[in-house]
């Protein structure tokens, strides 16, 4: 933040270019010559350097190639244009910078090089941007593939060709080289990849539960129930005699009764017998293996008294 506000001071006192005096500029001379060691790769500390040697014109106290490795490294920035030609570095060095950069793969970078210092003579601009979206989808392939295809690997690839023709579609629309490069189908592949994004969002959404249920035990409610009038409900615990039980074992006079599948049906009215066992419900005797009954005049299974083939439900993997 410290530097982000010097170099705001700085470039002021550029653009006004202020009368600087002897001392002013020895001073800038000696905190110029404590600050150069500490910029090491940190392109912010050379930014707020290059803005100090370009205010104070201190250009001639330094190697140009030392100059050139710091414009390098913060040539991100909007100002670094701005600042080759405060310093003073001619055609032929901002022309070693170009080729740096697209040696470097900072393609986009070199672009704003070429324009700004009008070099589209000795560097074909229309070439390095196409070689740019070629360099882009490649990158895009990689993140994929180290990823394993996963739905973040595809929206992180997504992401940056978007970035890249963008990118590349604003240059052509500022630098009105739309006869050269087709700004239209740059759209459409912008559109066709925002469409692909949007479809996998959508699949996401549907292949995830709309409402997922948690479930919840449910809580035993230990209290009495009350009554109208606010009596509380008193369970009787009294067993009936055995002559009044319901007997559990069929009553062999009675004739068993079949469903319409064949299998034995419940004895006890309102239970469920599971596997055509009476005892069972209760865990008394162990439970036989289903035996349907068929009859040869049963005609529910298409008339062949058979029944039918069982299909396996399909699940989409």
């Amino acid at each position: 933040l410290i530097i982000l506000i010097f170099v705001l001071l700085l470039e002021s006192l550029i653009e006004i270019n202020a009368n600087l005096t002897n001392d002013l500029r020895e001073r800038a001379r000696t905190l110029a010559y404590d600050w150069k060691p500490n910029i090491g790769n940190k392109p912010s500390e050379a930014l707020g350097f290059l803005h100090l040697v370009a205010a104070f014109e201190l250009g001639s106290l330094f190697s140009i190639e030392e100059l050139c490795d710091y414009v390098f490294l913060i040539s991100k920035y909007k100002q670094a244009t701005t600042i080759c030609r405060k310093i003073g570095l001619g055609r032929n060095r901002i022309g070693l910078l170009v080729q740096k950069f697209l040696d470097t793969g900072r393609l986009l970078v070199a672009i704003k090089f070429i324009y700004e210092f009008e070099m589209t003579g000795e560097f074909e601009p229309v070439s390095i941007l196409k070689t740019s979206l070629k360099n882009s989808r490649e990158a895009a392939k990689r993140v994929c593939a180290e990823g394993n295809y996963s739905l973040k690997a595809q929206n992180e690839a997504t992401d940056k060709e978007l970035s890249a023709l963008r990118a590349v579609i604003k240059v052509v629309k500022e630098k009105n080289i739309e006869s050269e490069f087709s700004e239209e189908k740059l759209e459409e592949c912008v559109k066709e990849l925002e469409d692909q994004k949007a479809q996998r969002k959508r699949a996401t959404k549907l292949n995830s539960p709309a409402n997922p249920q948690q479930p919840q035990q449910q809580k035993v409610d230990n209290k009495r129930p009350r009554v109208a009038n606010g009596s509380s409900m008193e369970y009787s615990l009294t067993v009936p005699p055995l002559s009044q039980q319901q007997p559990l074992l069929p009553n062999p006079s009675q004739s068993l009764q079949v469903n319409p599948y064949g299998l034995l049906s419940s004895i006890l009215p309102g239970v469920a017998v599971p596997y055509g066992n009476p005892l069972a419900l209760y865990g008394s005797v162990p439970a036989p293996a289903p035996r349907p009954v068929f009859y040869e005049q049963q005609t529910g299974y298409g008339g062949y008294g058979m029944p039918p083939q069982y299909q396996l439900p399909y699940y989409p993997q």
